[in-house]
């Protein structure tokens, strides 16, 4: 529900900024950016035709207890009439329709908005003025939860919510405050989010991610997961599932990235770092074609590096891209070895050995017994034939710096 506010004797500050309750003296400063086209539009309302206007509204901000004027501590240099004590802005801690959101009829909560001169965008001023006062209500008001809202058009407004830390509540269409349906992203923070700091990075229909090279970048599919054998009977089952989703996350700045998009019939495996590139496995089921890709550096997109017929392979069942050099390979049913690309060899390799990685001019693979006590060894193989050139006693393990190691075990000692 709602909870109670009353701004008017809270003054909180910031490095460049000073949050504090509007003044009758603020007029002129109010119309100035209030009045230039475009400004009032980006929150759903039309910028002002006269100061008479200005008035009326600045009236309720007095009045209403609840908006903060945002006022330059010093002036801006490259903004020219920037001076010490100008306000810029506004950022209102709004009551929410409780009609809207019942499940949130429990917490203590508001919506905030805000609105600043056009002059002063893209410097950061807003995302500082909100997270003063995001501490001010979590830290001073305890509340538990703050929705923000944006039109899903008025990206400046959705990238100022994202670095402070709103994540996604869901998307309505609603009608504005100036007559027209407009679809409206709203956003949430809880105390629990602003405890812990949590952000938040817009997936879509990716739900499960993994580290991709050891560091801050992650992928993820939707659907199958990466496995083109399970696409593969999803696309040939009708299911309706006609292609697939693969999404990139930096963790670093914190942003989602999808530089290949699917046709029907097109879905991704999993890709592959080699040589400092990202490398994708895309399968056309409809088109029967396996495609090979290179990510550009800045995940903007990607180009086609090889491109083979699906009648290649008997089956999509454990086909994979490995490295290094990259490889495609496959480990089929029955005991059937095969390097599909960019050399071609198959050979049967044992019922209880399963490929690890290539090696140069080797395939790696790791075998188990059960005679009686469980113990593995490694197969080392020629490429692309598949001879075996030697055995070695344990499993051997491949760490992100490329440096193997060979762990040496012992069968359990019996009690006497």
């Amino acid at each position: 529900m709602n909870h109670e506010i009353n701004i008017s004797n809270v003054v909180l500050k910031t490095d460049r900024l000073v949050l504090r309750p509007w003044r009758e003296a603020d007029l002129d400063d109010f119309f100035e950016y209030a009045s230039a086209p475009g400004v009032g539009e980006m929150a759903g309302w039309p910028h002002h035709e006269n100061k008479e206007a200005t008035a009326q509204i600045l009236g309720r901000f007095i009045s209403g207890k609840k908006t903060f004027a945002l006022e330059l501590k010093d002036g801006i240099s490259d903004v020219p009439g920037s001076r010490p004590g100008k306000v810029i802005g506004s950022l209102g801690i709004e009551t929410y329709d409780e009609a809207r959101y019942p499940e949130l009829a429990p917490l203590k909560c508001r919506s905030i908005g805000f609105v600043l001169s056009k002059d002063y965008w893209g410097k950061g001023l807003m995302a500082e003025a909100v997270k003063e006062v995001l501490r001010y209500v979590f830290e001073d008001l305890k509340l538990d939860a703050v929705l923000c809202s944006h039109y899903d058009w008025n990206m400046q407004s959705g990238r100022v919510q994202e670095k402070c830390g709103f994540r996604h509540y869901r998307t309505e269409t609603r009608m504005s405050s100036m007559g027209k349906m407009e679809n409206s992203v709203d956003n949430i923070m809880t105390s629990a989010d602003y405890k812990m700091k949590l952000r938040s990075i817009r997936t879509g229909t990716v739900s499960y991610l993994e580290a991709l090279d050891g560091g801050s970048l992650y992928w993820g599919t939707d659907h199958a997961s990466g496995d083109l054998y399970e696409a593969e009977d999803l696309y040939d089952g009708g299911r309706g599932i006609k292609s697939n989703r693969l999404v990139f996350v930096s963790l670093k700045d914190g942003k989602a990235y999808e530089p290949l998009l699917a046709e029907e019939g097109q879905y991704f495996g999993k890709p592959v770092v080699c040589g400092g590139s990202i490398y994708v496995l895309r399968v056309g089921f409809k088109e029967r074609r396996i495609e090979i890709l290179c990510c550009a550096k800045d995940l903007s997109g990607a180009e086609i590096v090889a491109e083979l017929s699906l009648d290649e392979v008997p089956d999509c069942y454990n086909l994979m891209l490995d490295t290094e050099p990259l490889t495609l390979v496959r480990q089929g049913h029955d005991n059937d070895f095969q390097v599909v690309w960019p050399e071609k060899g198959s050979f049967t390799i044992e019922n209880t050995e399963s490929f690890d990685f290539r090696d140069g001019d080797v395939l790696v693979f790791a075998k188990w017994f059960e005679d009686p006590d469980y113990r593995e060894e490694t197969v080392i193989r020629s490429y692309p034939d598949g001879v075996v050139i030697e055995t070695l006693d344990g499993p051997l393990m491949k760490g992100p710096d490329g440096r193997k190691w060979l762990l040496e075990t012992e069968a359990p000692q019996e009690d006497d």
